[in-house]
């Protein structure tokens, strides 16, 4: 993932905690300095703009409760309660 800043069309940030393709992303409107990224071996991971080191990974990161198979497809947090976030796996 590579965050850029438009104003000096350059890369401030590139985060390499997903081991392979991320899928999506998507900003949480009600907490603008948290985003949600998703992509191959089941990976969602919540991004903190305030803290980049380590993004938090709901469910932790034990293989028996991923489907390493599948990748996730699309993340989407909620635009009424800053809490929720849903995801699909393909």
């Amino acid at each position: 993932i590579y965050l850029v800043d438009p104003l000096a069309q350059s890369v401030s940030e590139q985060l390499d905690k997903h081991s392979g393709s991320v899928h999506s992303i998507d900003m949480n409107v009600l907490q603008p300095n948290l985003f949600a990224s998703g992509g191959a071996n089941s990976e969602l991971m919540i991004w903190d703009l305030n803290d980049l080191k380590q993004p938090m990974i709901p469910g932790g990161t034990s293989s028996s409760s991923h489907h390493l198979d599948e990748d996730v497809q699309c993340v989407a947090w909620n635009r009424q309660k800053s809490h929720i976030l849903g995801s699909t796996l393909g």
